[in-house]
């Protein structure tokens, strides 16, 4: 997923489409792993206003994810739009971008001679479109605690009064006052 913004930096005015097709491997974001049942496509349009490389795209791909109340695989599909403003290295005095202590420019992406990788900007987007916790169907029983029987397949005969004793104050708060 390289970009050669070089090479339009050139031409003032003008804009490009790029598409990108690309198989990904698993991946492992805060213990939960991520797997991609689709290739990721990218459709990318690179608009060149003068100094300001302007780069604007669509992802598209289909996830695999587990449920967080019974853990049943789900299918997930992704589509995001991104849009990002580029900026040659050299150029960043002349568009007057003040330049961190860290060689970064707040909500510019610095470009230089080799190609820029679209592959982290478009894993961080795809990782940001992915909700924190996903549940099969809206009204997903889960799996029972004490058993971990499936309860939208079956019914556990566990005893809902088994609790744990550390959260027996709790259950104190639920009973109404009179």
């Amino acid at each position: 997923m390289l970009l050669n913004l070089l090479d339009l930096r050139k031409h003032p005015g003008t804009s490009t489409r790029y598409r990108f097709e690309e198989n990904l491997s698993p991946l492992r974001v805060a213990g939960e792993e991520i797997t991609f049942l689709d290739p990721v496509v990218v459709e990318v349009l690179v608009e060149h206003t003068g100094t300001v490389l302007i780069v604007r795209g669509l992802i598209v791909t289909r996830v695999g994810l587990f449920c967080n109340r019974c853990l049943r695989a789900i299918d997930y599909p992704v589509q995001v739009h991104f849009e990002l403003p580029f900026v040659y290295r050299e150029d960043l005095e002349e568009v007057g971008i003040v330049v961190d202590s860290d060689q970064e420019a707040e909500n510019y992406e610095i470009f230089e001679e080799k190609p820029v990788n679209l592959r982290d900007l478009v894993l961080e987007n795809i990782i940001m479109a992915i909700p924190m916790s996903i549940s099969c169907h809206a009204d997903c029983k889960g799996l029972c605690f004490q058993c971990g029987t499936d309860l939208n397949e079956e019914n556990c005969h566990c005893q809902p009064d088994d609790f744990d004793p550390r959260l027996a104050v709790l259950k104190d708060l639920l009973k109404p006052k009179n």
